[in-house]
């Protein structure tokens, strides 16, 4: 998965963020149109009764052909009856429904993640897709702050601390919640030392540690990632060489563990060298076998470095088949880069025209193209209705944030200096104070 924000100059896959799901990025449902199984997730014996298996069943026939409504009913009365079962589901499939597939019907998604809850639903990977947040917000626009509260206490990580500390909807529980809950550092210190606990307990599992390393970046912390994942793949190249996996989940994951070494080499400054990585992550398949994920993420880092031909290269090394309309998306936006840096115009009104059209897949991919292409009247009115929209102004919110950068190149440094100036305009600054803040961050951005 791939995450772009504007104050952030290198690639991240936290998620769909498309934050709200890094569960669905380390499982690689970023490049396919439903989430997959991981085999991992039953961790002690459990046998579910005929009539629980039969509803198992029922969950993943709609899970897999998309039905969302039954999707969500299935996994809704495993929740309510059988709280257990849910350790025979992944975290991606259970983001994927709560998140995405109830996002049109309110009602019904606030019954199921009041069942999660109720359920002591915990993500075997550790990572929190934003289900807690999303309750505590729902519990708040129904004015019940005590719920609200008891829910809230339950977010992990630091850039959902920041939603609640910037988002006036939830102003009402901040004093509830207390000064140490809203504290953004010792969130990440915490989510860190979770991570590092989770890592220890599952030796096996892929999914922790690169988590952690993840959190490790954000945090500055580039040189441990480097030495952890150098050991981590040591690991992996023995086990290769006695014919065996070193971890449970790494055929879906191995490709994000080289990602996250070209993400802490390019924060050092070592762009060559992460682009090497990049490259050898490309050839490593994801959970359906071809590599989107990471081709993507090269060719930005082609366009990054001045090189548009090298971008349009690899973009055409993508089979078109296994490309989500989010992904899809993101190619638009690389093609869009280097038809700029090649001075295409009809390529540019091209992809622009495509965005748009597709707005509704990523209303934050649309954000960044209007800026990159000039376009800074359509760029503005659109950030302003992503502020107004209640069901956008999350992602909004935490983009307008001052993050930690690292140094960067000067089309980076040109890129954010467009989006600091772009937030402000008058216009912008009216609607961020309408309904939020904005403060300054240690800590890079999702």
């Amino acid at each position: 998965m791939h995450t772009r924000v504007f104050t952030l100059n290198s690639s991240r896959f936290a998620g769909a963020a498309l934050v709200g799901a890094l569960a669905l990025a380390l499982a690689g449902c970023a490049t396919s149109s439903a989430p997959t199984g991981n085999p991992s997730v039953i961790r002690q014996p459990y046998l579910p009764t005929a009539e629980e298996r039969e509803w198992i069943t029922r969950y993943e026939f709609a899970l897999y052909h998309g039905s969302d409504a039954d999707e969500v009913r299935a996994l809704q009365e495993l929740a309510t009856r059988w709280p257990l079962s849910l350790r025979m589901l992944s975290d991606q499939s259970i983001a994927h429904t709560a998140l995405l597939s109830a996002r049109n019907h309110p009602a019904e998604q606030f019954t199921l993640l009041r069942a999660l809850f109720d359920a002591d639903y915990m993500p075997h990977s550790g990572y929190d897709s934003g289900l807690w947040e999303l309750l505590g917000l729902d519990y708040l626009e129904r004015g019940d702050t005590d719920a609200a509260a008891q829910v809230l206490r339950h977010v992990t990580t630091p850039w959902q601390v920041i939603d609640i500390r910037v988002d006036k909807r939830f102003a009402p529980v901040r004093a509830e919640l207390g000064e140490h809950a809203l504290d953004v550092d010792a969130a990440m210190a915490a989510d860190i030392a979770r991570m590092r606990t989770l890592r220890a307990r599952e030796p096996d599992m892929l999914a922790p540690l690169i988590w952690l390393d993840y959190l490790l970046l954000a945090d500055h912390q580039a040189a441990e990632v480097l030495r952890d994942v150098q050991a981590t793949y040591a690991r992996i190249q023995s086990a290769k060489a006695h014919r065996r996996a070193a971890f449970i989940d790494q055929g879906t994951l191995q490709s994000w563990l080289l990602q996250m070494r070209a993400d802490a080499l390019w924060d050092l400054g070592l762009y060559e060298e992460a682009i090497e990585q990049l490259e050898a992550a490309r050839r490593t398949s994801e959970a359906r076998g071809r590599n989107v994920s990471q081709t993507i993420n090269l060719a930005e880092r082609y366009n990054d470095l001045g090189n548009p031909r090298k971008a349009l290269a690899t973009l055409a090394l993508l089979p078109d088949a296994f490309v989500s309309p989010y992904g899809r998306l993101q190619i638009g936006l690389e093609t869009l880069r280097a038809a700029i840096q090649m001075n295409d115009r009809s390529q540019v009104d091209s992809n622009l025209r495509y965005l748009r059209h597709h707005a509704a897949d990523s209303t934050r991919t649309l954000q960044e193209a209007l800026l990159l292409a000039g376009e800074l009247p359509e760029a503005r009115q659109l950030l302003v209705s992503r502020l107004n929209d209640p069901r956008q102004r999350r992602d909004a919110l935490l983009e307008v944030q001052s993050f930690h950068d690292y140094p960067s190149l000067p089309r980076i440094q040109a890129q954010r200096a467009r989006w600091e100036a772009l937030i402000a305009y008058p216009d912008v600054q009216a609607a961020i104070a309408r309904v939020g803040a904005v403060e300054t961050f240690d800590i890079t951005a999702p």
